[in-house]
């Protein structure tokens, strides 16, 4: 897929970027849902792998984000600041493409992911990653082609505090990627295809 491509499928159906409303029970969060095209012209999602030591969700692999917090003046700011913090990528070299689908947590979250993308190349001191070591030991970088035509992407429905919820996971590599990454990942390959 090339990148003018995936930007008219996703713009297609963008649904806003600074939607305002969340339930109100939950604490807002948001998510960069970074695509690169890399030196080779490959598409490429990133993706954070947490360190075990996190008390949250240690070892998960996600994706750049957080919590909103008082200084953020949007939830696409709160996912670019954060993906700053995570990763050392500025907000600027970014270029919002669409929001998906609100995800509740099960650790009482609203996350909003935002589709944004980036051209990698090696002499932009933008693009070079720093990787935060409190928060980030890995980023993987998982090419949008095996998303969209290798990935099994699995939903399994689980009794969690008396109520039914699917759970997606899938592998890629020795990666196992599941719950509310899996399922943003899951809209995105949907959205695309």
């Amino acid at each position: 897929m090339q990148l003018s491509h995936l930007i008219s499928r996703l713009k297609l159906q963008a649904t806003g970027l600074n939607t305002p409303n969340h339930d109100p029970n939950l604490k807002p969060a948001a998510v960069l849902v970074p695509i690169v095209e890399n030196q080779q012209n490959i598409l490429e999602v990133w993706l954070t792998q947490r360190p075990d030591t996190l008390r949250l969700h240690p070892s998960q692999i996600s994706f750049p984000g957080g919590k909103l917090e008082v200084a953020d003046n949007s939830l696409y700011a709160c996912a670019t600041r954060e993906t700053y913090e995570e990763i050392g990528i500025k907000s600027q070299v970014w270029q919002a493409v669409s929001q998906l689908s609100k995800h509740q947590t099960l650790s009482g979250y609203e996350i909003t992911p935002y589709v944004s993308y980036a051209r990698y190349t090696a002499d932009n001191k933008n693009m070079q990653l720093t990787l935060n070591p409190i928060e980030v030991t890995e980023v993987i970088k998982l090419p949008l082609n095996f998303l969209l035509t290798q990935a099994k992407l699995t939903a399994q429905q689980y009794q969690i505090n008396q109520q039914p919820r699917l759970i997606w996971h899938f592998y890629y590599k020795d990666k196992l990627i599941w719950g509310a990454t899996a399922a943003i990942l899951a809209e995105l390959k949907q959205r695309l295809i």
